[in-house]
């Protein structure tokens, strides 16, 4: 694989694309029992889910543990409402991207800080790809200064279809050299999870079509509502990825 060519890494020597299934338990994180919900799992077992999780890759010293994780395909609320039972029955704290207008509001900044909410600045110098380098600097900057930091996050930004993928998970991995997992909700097959970690190369195009073989067989709730697996043209009217 082609090494990223920033220095400051964040997972050094690891570089092998990951699927934890196969790897020693013990050169994993796992997330505290404490933080795992068992009544969560149990619901999703009801709703007849079936989770598929062994760990998160750690750095080759197991001092860290960090990256991004992306959730695809996105197409009916009840995505959500799903994701947020696996999360709790994982017990993993993921980190989210918020706007930074809400952390100026005193209790609702607490609440939004204490579920590990990321503040972020949407719009600033006048520019709007200004403004998304500011949030991807700032994420990096923040993987850097936990042991354990991951980013959650849909790519595709909403349930509607739209021609492609928001980039900034990708840009943050190359910046940070961290993995990406990538986290599946299959609604034909009734699973949900993320057991393979890819390391980006920096080459977008080929990174992306390696997203998109990892996942192959993966079927939406609304299949026809799910983005294809491409970057989103930068000239794309944003505006119109609002669901009404």
């Amino acid at each position: 694989m082609q090494s990223n060519p920033v220095e400051a890494a964040i997972l050094p020597i690891v570089r092998a694309d990951l699927d934890t299934a196969r790897t020693n338990p013990a050169e994993l994180h796992h997330p505290a029992k404490s933080d795992r919900k068992a009544w969560a799992h149990w619901l999703l077992q009801r709703l007849g889910w079936r989770v598929q999780f062994a760990g998160l890759p750690k750095s080759s010293d197991g001092s860290r543990s960090c990256g991004v994780i992306i959730a695809y395909p996105h197409t009916t609320n009840w995505d959500g409402f799903i994701g947020v039972l696996t999360i709790w029955a994982l017990g993993i704290k993921l980190r989210l991207w918020g706007k930074a207008s809400l952390f100026r509001i005193p209790v609702l900044s607490a609440i939004l800080r204490s579920a590990g909410a990321v503040p972020v600045e949407r719009t600033g110098s006048g520019k709007a790809d200004g403004a998304a380098r500011g949030v991807v600097s700032d994420t990096v900057a923040a993987m850097h200064a936990e042991p354990v930091f991951w980013l959650g996050l849909s790519p595709e930004g909403t349930r509607k279809y739209i021609p492609g993928w928001r980039t900034g998970f990708y840009h943050v991995a190359c910046q940070a050299q961290a993995p990406v997992g990538v986290a599946y909700l299959d609604w034909k097959h009734k699973r949900i999870g993320v057991t393979q970690f890819l390391w980006m190369t920096g080459d977008i195009s080929a990174d992306f079509a390696r997203i998109a073989k990892a996942y192959e067989g993966v079927t939406g709730y609304r299949p026809q509502n799910a983005s294809p697996i491409v970057p989103l043209d930068a000239s794309f009217d944003r505006d119109n990825a609002v669901v009404k």
